[in-house]
């Protein structure tokens, strides 16, 4: 395959990429040429990347241990969740291979950010309890989800916090138990590409156009 790289640079990548441990460097710097022009060739070099396996196991599991007793010391409270089906964090990432899924930059296995797990929970609170409705000082039947940080009841902003004041509650990174991760690829299928790109109308002679990508699937998360 060729790279979009000096030609010596190119020889060293194909010689060594098979030896790769890091999926997401692979993902982020080393795709080739073919699959950044023709997306149809995407599907192909996916499939072939994670079936060969560039996860390196044993670091994995060492970097998950560390991670775990780093927070375990910092008085955090571990739960599990494991994939009801397949997902992707980080989909809409900057890439050129159009989708991105959020990959540890050292050990290339997926993990979910803080960041993430703070706003879902977040907006399940705000949303699905009905105590957390606003305005607060209305009665319940003329109250609502709040929509935004800034309309938050007192007691989401306290624990969540706001721009200006940090919140009662540390989300950490969610990471796959043991480091251990199943990917498995999926497609949008757009049907009506011209529409997306050249605005005309959405009629049903236009050639669909599948945008291939990785999802995590089968995964507990710690």
């Amino acid at each position: 395959m060729a790279y979009y790289l000096p030609t010596a640079t190119a020889r060293l990548i194909e010689k060594h990429m098979e030896m790769c441990r890091n999926l997401g460097l692979m993902l982020d710097k080393y795709p080739p040429r073919e699959v950044v022009q023709e997306s149809k060739e995407k599907g192909v070099w996916l499939k072939k990347i994670v079936l060969e396996d560039h996860i390196d196991a044993e670091l994995a599991r060492m970097s998950y241990s560390r991670w775990f007793k780093m927070t375990q010391e910092m008085g955090a409270r571990h739960f599990r969740a494991t994939l009801d089906w397949r997902m992707v964090v980080g989909l809409g990432g900057e890439t050129v291979l159009e989708t991105d899924l959020t990959l540890h930059h050292l050990y290339g296995i997926p993990y979910i950010p803080g960041s993430a797990l703070k706003g879902l929970t977040r907006a399940y609170a705000a949303e699905e309890d009905k105590k957390m409705y606003v305005p607060e000082n209305k009665p319940e039947d003329q109250r609502s989800p709040s929509q935004n940080v800034d309309d938050d009841p007192k007691t989401i902003k306290q624990i969540f916090g706001t721009q200006k004041e940090a919140g009662a509650v540390l989300f950490f990174d969610a990471m796959p138990l043991d480091g251990k991760a199943k990917f498995v690829l999926d497609i949008m299928n757009a049907h009506y590409p011209n529409y997306y790109s050249e605005k005309k109308a959405p009629t049903n002679d236009q050639s669909p156009n599948p945008v291939t990508f990785l999802t995590v699937t089968e995964t507990t998360f710690v």
